[in-house]
């Protein structure tokens, strides 16, 4: 369950001509704790709206290459511009339960499980009726048709909780200083798509293990647009209310490593999307700044 925008496959086509790589293992133990602040950045046409909240990750079981983690958002859902606006439909153990994930990871990034998903799945199908509520609004069939695809254990992580996964995204891999790569990118909907990553090993030291790695990733726009219609069909949406549109995804993606013992520094990802027809184009940008704020192994 890694976020497959940012892992590259095994057939590395590596351009530098040189043997030099980086790896990237954790070697965590029981009750390290990794605090974060997160900043999220959303912009829409003209409109742009930003958040702050913060993320520990708690290693609360741990074997030579398996660790069980409590991750706990703070100000995630319960924001202030959304507990405004949702009020007292929802109340502290709502969002506790909300913003509280047990998953199970190994050395080498791999998410093995969400230990609460069914309970954090009915959570956040409550505070999206609660929203929906606070708007005058009720869910209709269709959107709870495509949440429904959504919101499964196997895309909880990359649908919702997604800071989760790109501090283990990187590990597990070994990446020559420079390469290009086609990858196959499992996306929200359950399917996979055609992807081309750029990766650039910026700064590696030896002694200190500090890593600085830039990607860039670019989706096939067909493939995009056939796994919005398949989604669209399964909720019962007619696949022709896309005719004449067409869809562009780029990723962007900048990480800072201690290596060993793989420690996430830094990560920088955003995501532009285009939504384009004869008549007009609209794009959306997303961005997530993760910051460490502590040194988990002291």
């Amino acid at each position: 369950m890694k976020n497959p925008i940012l892992v590259l496959l095994l057939t590395v086509v590596c351009l530098c001509g040189h043997a030099q790589s980086v790896q990237f293992i954790a070697d965590w133990h029981k009750d390290w704790t990794f605090h974060y602040d997160i900043t999220k950045i959303a912009q829409k046409d003209q409109s742009v709206d930003t958040i702050h909240y913060s993320l520990t990750l708690a290693v609360i079981d741990s074997t030579e290459d398996v660790y069980k983690i409590k991750a706990r958002y703070y100000g995630f859902y319960d924001n202030p511009i959304m507990s405004t606006l949702i009020g007292d439909l929802l109340d502290s153990n709502d969002y506790e339960a909300l913003q509280t994930v047990f998953y199970t990871t190994n050395n080498v990034g791999t998410i093995i499980g969400v230990d609460n998903a069914e309970s954090l799945i009915e959570s956040i199908f409550k505070y999206t009726e609660a929203f929906m509520s606070a708007l005058g609004q009720e869910l209709d069939s269709q959107t709870m048709g495509m949440l429904k695809k959504m919101y499964r254990e196997e895309t909880l992580l990359n649908t919702v909780y997604k800071e989760v996964v790109l501090l283990h995204s990187f590990l597990g891999y070994e990446f020559p200083l420079k390469s290009v790569s086609k990858v196959k990118v499992e996306n929200a909907f359950g399917s996979e798509m055609d992807a081309k990553v750029r990766q650039t090993i910026e700064t590696y030291n030896p002694e200190t293990q500090f890593c600085r790695v830039r990607q860039n990733s670019v989706i096939d726009k067909k493939q995009i647009k056939k796994a919005i219609a398949q989604l669209f069909t399964s909720a019962g949406i007619n696949e022709k209310e896309m005719k004449g549109y067409s869809m562009s995804v780029v990723d962007e993606c900048l990480i800072e490593y201690i290596a060993n013992p793989g420690i996430p520094l830094f990560v920088d990802v955003a995501r532009g999307t285009m939504v384009s027809s004869k008549k007009e184009s609209k794009g959306k940008y997303e961005r997530i700044i993760i910051t460490l704020q502590n040194d988990p192994a002291k």
